[in-house]
């Protein structure tokens, strides 16, 4: 595409931009779909669109999904081009945060899948770089401490499990099936 033309449409994008009412976020998601059509994934324009979604959705505290789907956008194109910065921390933040609210809701997947032990650690960096920051969620600590919880409970239930399969290891020597004690039914309940 020529120069002019790209110039024309980023123009025409940015008058757009100010008729739209950027604390809706039915609104800037209407633009982004739209907008998706015209520009790259990485345009500096849609990315914008997509930080003022995870704040907002962050503000309301819903959609912890499509937080978590927005940051994995925007987050390696800020890396790339900002290195290690506070918009980075604040974007692995809020994606920490809606994974955290996702499994406190009860996704029993993301809680399998693994991702507790590289947040704490994604978190401890950002954390480092934002924790003084007037701007900081005031949800930091909170996300912190329930990031922790997550990993213990986790830690605890891999221990209740294998405690479970070195029994039944005892039981498959005759082949025989045992069903489990309820009081180990209990500790994984």
């Amino acid at each position: 595409m020529e120069h002019k033309k790209v110039v024309a449409i980023e123009t025409m994008i940015g008058q757009m931009l100010k008729l739209v009412n950027k604390n809706n976020t039915h609104h800037l998601e209407q633009v982004s779909r739209k907008l998706k059509r015209v520009l790259t994934s990485h345009h500096y324009i849609l990315l914008e669109i997509y930080m003022n979604l995870v704040t907002l959705y962050g503000n309301t505290n819903k959609k912890h999904e499509r937080i978590v789907e927005l940051c994995d956008i925007l987050i390696p194109v800020l890396q790339k081009l900002e290195g290690s910065s506070k918009a980075v921390a604040f974007m692995l933040i809020a994606r920490i945060g809606s994974q955290v609210s996702t499994c406190r809701a009860g996704n029993e997947e993301l809680l399998k899948s693994g991702w507790i032990e590289e947040s704490l650690t994604k978190f401890d960096d950002a954390y480092t770089l934002i924790k003084s920051d007037v701007q900081a969620p005031d949800s930091l600590i909170e996300v912190k401490i329930s990031l922790t919880n997550l990993k213990e409970e986790k830690d605890s239930n891999d221990k209740d499990y294998m405690k479970l399969d070195k029994k039944d290891e005892h039981h498959d020597k005759d082949n025989a099936y045992y069903p489990p004690s309820e009081e180990n039914i209990e500790k994984l309940v």
